[in-house]
């Protein structure tokens, strides 16, 4: 783990600065639903830094898993191979 003496100032106004603006919105959650391409992934980030919200790619991590050859990921990838969308 980093020291708090090896983040630069600036990284660590930035930082400062952000939490001070998210400070003052309401706590939301959200969960975008759709089909491949329609622009979760674009979108996400964009909707992540306005809100200040964390990030989860559920098919990330379930393409993760399945790499990983974890029990949830032989599982995830039975699944996609039976629904035809085998990660890539």
């Amino acid at each position: 783990m980093a020291s708090l003496e090896d983040v630069p100032s600036v990284d660590m106004m930035t930082e400062l600065l952000r939490r001070f603006k998210c400070s003052s919105k309401l706590d939301k959650r959200l969960i975008l639903i759709g089909p491949p391409g329609s622009g979760k992934a674009t979108q996400s980030p964009i909707i992540k830094d306005e809100y200040c919200l964390c990030h989860l790619a559920t098919g990330d991590m379930l393409r993760a898993a399945v790499a990983a050859k974890t029990p949830l990921g032989i599982k995830a990838k039975e699944t996609m191979e039976k629904v035809h969308c085998t990660p890539s």
